[in-house]
């Protein structure tokens, strides 16, 4: 018995250290991450767009937004002709 307890608290150490060293060091690989985010020009919401987005970028350093206004009457085609050729937002 005290065999069969020994062995579990190894094998469960041993997970825990593995998963330790996978966490760590994928958290320390890291590169620095750019989102683009395109909206359409709604002045109402610009400001509350770039509080929201310097608020997340102060929680996830690591991640830079770059909002992209776009004037209304340009933004269906610029959204489709971007998404159809991989070069749209995020």
């Amino acid at each position: 018995m005290k065999t069969k307890n020994l062995v579990s608290r190894l094998f469960l150490m041993f997970v825990l250290v593995a998963l330790t060293l996978v966490t760590g060091t994928s958290a320390l690989a890291q590169e620095p991450v750019k989102i683009t985010v395109w909206m359409h020009n709604h002045q109402p919401r610009v400001p509350l767009d770039e509080a929201n987005i310097a608020r997340f970028e102060a929680e996830n350093p690591d991640v830079d937004v770059e909002l992209v206004i776009i004037e209304n009457a340009e933004f269906d085609t610029r959204l489709n002709t971007g998404l159809a050729s991989g070069q749209g937002p995020d």
